[in-house]
């Protein structure tokens, strides 16, 4: 059995074969395969809470292993009024994602992420901060991103280690393969905005 994931077409069994249109700069062409790449960020969903940290820590970057609000990991609401599965940072791209989130990227075994509890002063359902541990690129078309003539970001297939979730270099994009995808979207992941990468 042959699997194209996300090509041009997908080969699902002996001489089943579905066709789907990719539209242009949203797939990484492999050796044998064609992946197709996503980014997904929370959606700001009308009245969902945004949280603050009671410490400083650098918020133009994705949470790393030594951060400082994995020991200091108390948080205030900042503003609105409803939970959802994913909750943004306030004052960053950061955000905590529902026990139900964690632990379907748990079941699933999705890789290229971590987590760590954190506690929301007047939550009682559990959160966690959500860590982005892979690194791939840069991006190639920066120039054209940054002009708005494409939608899309390209980056080098061979600087990507395989993880399902991972993050472009010098950003804040949060990038994962299609099965990720699948997974938000069949378990119906509250306030997440997914795109093509």
């Amino acid at each position: 059995m042959t699997w194209f994931l996300a090509g041009t077409r997908t080969v699902v069994g002996a001489g089943e074969i579905k066709y789907g249109e990719i539209p242009q700069g949203t797939h990484q062409q492999t050796k044998n395969m064609t992946m197709r790449f996503y980014r997904f960020r929370p959606n700001n969903e009308k009245n969902c809470i945004r949280i603050k940290s009671s410490v400083n820590y650098n918020t133009l970057e994705i949470i790393g292993m030594n951060s400082p609000l994995i020991l200091e990991n108390n948080f205030k609401i900042a503003r609105g009024k409803k939970n959802f599965d994913i909750i943004p940072f306030d004052d960053s791209l950061n955000f905590a994602i529902s026990k139900r989130v964690k632990e379907l990227l748990e079941i699933n075994k999705v890789s290229g992420w971590n987590c760590f509890s954190i506690m929301i002063e007047g939550v009682n359902d559990e959160y966690y901060a959500f860590q982005n541990l892979s690194i791939a690129g840069p991006i190639l078309n920066l120039d054209a991103v940054n002009n708005y003539e494409t939608d899309f970001r390209k980056f080098d297939i061979k600087t990507w280690d395989g993880s399902d979730i991972f993050n472009l270099t010098n950003t804040l994009i949060n990038c994962c393969v299609e099965r990720v995808k699948d997974i938000f979207e069949i378990n119906k992941v509250s306030n997440i905005e997914i795109q093509y990468l």
